[in-house]
């Protein structure tokens, strides 16, 4: 069997990381560096609360991605990582720059369709795929071996797998949903890829330090932006983001409990709930990855817990009221008052960061 030499990563990486990113932090493994991926979110703006809405309302989204539209430079430019996505002609020739690619040591990375993966809790299972809130979406895991029975997979998010896959079933997986017969009415399915891959590259090493700084900048950025709370207007859809983002959602909720909308935009905003606790979980993770670096990221860590302690429990109660009371939405009127006060106290959280730090260097801007 070919395979990548002293390939060892690790398994504890949080559910709830994009499933790309694991397999950035194996790049830099693999040039001798340590990536924390818990870095990886914060530099791509995903700890930042974000929200958005059609002026009728018809539309409203949480969409942790669209931090992107505040202009700053993506994560991967900011570690250095070229990244270009292809589509292999067919199997055949996949598997031929697959073995090329372990030849040389290098990490492939390829997207598929987790309704095809023996060890995933979707496989061959509609009553769960596609995912609830995400819908269709490829997923993407590492190949470090081949042999001509077999491939070797490194697939951390969500399914916590590390080890062999058949090959007629590695086939059907990079085949993607887009030949599951079951799923070709679903929308947006044309727009998957068949045989996708990922080259990635490192063209610049980033030092320890330089990391570290990296850090600063994204808290610096978060906790400035959250303040700020601002507001985009783009195409007849509202983005707001920060405090802005956390009083909109709030007021279209509030506007819900009192009757103003119908029963299906209540079922919606539970993954509005739901989703918005995750950019939480991101800043936790960015302040995890920071304690080491002085009391003051220690006791904000601390602090920071109980809001999110909090977030889980108005989202937990969402779920739960809406499985009891499909014909009866009373339950919005605590919902509401419980995140008004959860609003204040996360706000003046972020209100003491941006004072403590106050002037210090943002994440870089794209030059246009």
């Amino acid at each position: 069997m070919l395979r990548i030499k002293h390939f060892q990563p690790g398994m504890n990486v949080k559910e709830y990381i994009p499933c790309l990113f694991p397999h950035y932090s194996r790049l830099y493994e693999l040039s001798g560096l340590q990536l924390d991926v818990r870095a990886i979110p914060a530099l791509s703006l995903l700890s930042l609360p974000t929200y958005s809405r059609s002026e009728d309302l018809l539309s409203t989204v949480v969409n942790i991605w669209d931090g992107r539209r505040l202009g700053y430079k993506g994560s991967l430019t900011q570690l250095g990582i070229g990244q270009e996505k292809k589509e292999a002609a067919s199997f055949e020739q996949g598997m031929e720059l697959l073995k090329h690619n372990i030849t040389t040591g290098m990490l492939m990375l390829v997207c598929g369709s987790m309704y095809q993966l023996p060890y995933s809790n979707e496989y061959k299972n509609l009553n769960v795929y596609p995912h609830p809130y995400l819908g269709l979406t490829e997923h993407w895991l590492s190949l470090y071996g081949v042999s001509g029975q077999e491939v070797l997979v490194y697939d951390p998010i969500p399914n916590h797998y590390q080890g062999s896959l058949a090959l007629h079933h590695f086939k059907e997986f990079w085949e993607g949903d887009r030949f599951v017969p079951e799923l070709s009415d679903y929308p947006g399915i044309h727009h998957l890829s068949v045989y996708g891959y990922y080259e990635l590259e490192l063209y610049r090493k980033v030092t320890d330090e330089e990391m570290k700084s990296l850090m600063f900048k994204a808290f610096q950025t978060v906790t400035y932006e959250y303040v700020s709370g601002r507001v985009i207007e783009d195409h007849g859809i509202s983005y707001y983001f920060g405090r802005s983002a956390v009083a909109q959602l709030l007021e279209d909720l509030a506007s819900l409990s009192k009757g103003e909308a119908q029963p299906a935009a209540i079922i919606e905003y539970e993954k509005h709930i739901v989703s918005s606790k995750y950019s939480r979980y991101f800043f936790r993770d960015l302040l995890e990855a920071m304690s080491p670096f002085g009391a003051p990221f220690t006791h904000y860590l601390n602090t920071f817990l109980d809001i999110i302690k909090d977030w889980d429990m108005v989202s937990n109660l969402y779920v739960l009221y809406l499985k009891r009371s499909r014909s009866s939405f009373d339950f919005l009127e605590k919902i509401v008052t419980l995140l008004q006060e959860l609003s204040r106290k996360e706000s003046a959280f972020f209100e003491k960061l941006y004072m403590n730090h106050q002037g210090e260097r943002l994440m870089d801007k794209i030059i246009i």
